[in-house]
């Protein structure tokens, strides 16, 4: 087995969210209700900003999106940041072939890791009430951050949650208590 495949399996392991040392993060988590879109998220703190954006891309056509950022650089927090995120693709199809979902998350995770100049350390097929998901592990030597990120096809709409952390936080319980805090209603 090569090293790489080693390290990999050594972080898919530390996943498991036992902490390596005492957890001073907040416990009182926010959570946050979205009428439009029908979900509930939580975040450790209630410092978040949110924005929406409409735009163009030509594969797909018209793309709406809301976003959610946490930095918690400055508190009581293990991670750096959470970011949150809806995109509608109300022109596009995602089931006019059962290849369009596999190939839209490959390129997703692909152009992901390509767009912030990082090293892919592993990734995962996942699933969220029998929807198609991947979770993501890359680190950005520039920046010495390591994300987390997991991606969904929900009826039409990608779900994308990501936290950034360093390489002494890689397990801890505030990343699945993110992950884990969302809910379709």
């Amino acid at each position: 087995m090569n090293q790489s495949l080693i390290a990999f399996a050594v972080i898919i392991s530390s996943f498991s969210c036992s902490d390596r040392r005492e957890d001073s993060s907040n416990k009182d988590w926010v959570t946050i209700e979205s009428e439009n879109d029908s979900y509930k998220i939580s975040l450790p703190f209630d410092t978040y900003k949110s924005h929406d954006e409409e735009y163009y891309v030509e594969s797909v056509g018209k793309v709406f999106s809301h976003e959610i950022d946490l930095n918690t650089q400055q508190l009581n927090d293990k991670n750096e940041g959470y970011k949150f995120t809806v995109y509608d693709y109300p022109e596009f199809n995602f089931y006019e072939s059962p290849d369009i979902i596999p190939k839209f998350l490959r390129e997703t995770l692909d152009n992901l890791v390509l767009g912030l100049g990082a090293t892919k350390i592993g990734e995962k097929k996942i699933e969220y009430n029998g929807y198609p998901g991947r979770e993501l592990y890359y680190y950005n030597k520039s920046l010495g951050a390591y994300f987390t990120t997991r991606v969904y096809i929900i009826e039409g709409k990608q779900y994308h949650f990501t936290v950034i952390t360093d390489k002494e936080n890689l397990a801890n319980k505030s990343i699945t208590k993110f992950f884990e805090s969302f809910i379709l209603n």
